[in-house]
């Protein structure tokens, strides 16, 4: 998804995705052990321990809520629940400050994935903030930095096709999809006759 398409987009939300750009080195399901031409699939599968819906707000935050969330998951599958019987929530604040970018808004989600394999990330109870990159960076303290290998992730893949994402979503859990919302989405009618975004630049 680009940002640069924006005439339409539900105002009360920032599209934070920025398009991550080619990287020949970027593994496919196939280097992780999945074959997709032999999985077969249900006609329906749920993940358990789902996390819940967190409201990203009028922040570019979107692309750390989505990988605080699949993060809390594989926590939960790992570790299970804390003993009050909740998961444990992963800070967005330290996946959205700890990018390359000093200013604007927004975050690569390659560049995400890439911190968390090599930096990993602390709960919220060591770091609970929103807001800006230059917020968000700024509240990143030494010791949390010490803390975070302890959450990293193992690997990550590109997803292809439809396929693709069935067999990651069996086998290894919830995927990052980045779209654009336009307002005919939350205002489409009942029967699902959809009017044509407004993709003027």
């Amino acid at each position: 998804m680009t940002t640069d398409i924006q005439d339409d987009i539900i105002p009360e939300f920032v599209s934070g995705t920025l398009q991550s750009p080619p990287d020949h080195r970027d593994y496919g399901l196939a280097q992780l052990g999945i074959d997709v031409s032999k999985q077969v699939f249900p006609d329906e599968y749920i993940i358990p321990h789902r996390p819940g819906v967190q409201n990203q707000g009028s922040t570019g935050m979107c692309v750390a809520f989505t990988l605080a969330s699949i993060k809390e998951w594989q926590e939960t599958e790992e570790r299970g629940l804390r003993n009050d019987g909740k998961p444990r929530r992963m800070s967005q604040g330290f996946i959205y400050g700890n990018q390359s970018r000093d200013t604007g808004s927004g975050m690569y989600p390659t560049e995400a994935l890439n911190r968390l394999l090599k930096d990993g990330v602390v709960t919220k109870e060591v770091l609970n903030i929103t807001g800006s990159i230059e917020t968000c960076k700024a509240a990143i303290t030494p010791a949390m930095r010490e803390l975070a290998p302890e959450r990293r992730i193992a690997a990550y893949a590109s997803l292809w096709d439809i396929d693709d994402i069935r067999a990651a979503i069996m086998n290894l859990g919830p995927v990052s999809l980045d779209l654009s919302i336009y307002s005919q989405f939350v205002n489409c009618p009942r029967n699902g006759d959809m009017s044509i975004p407004n993709l003027q630049t």
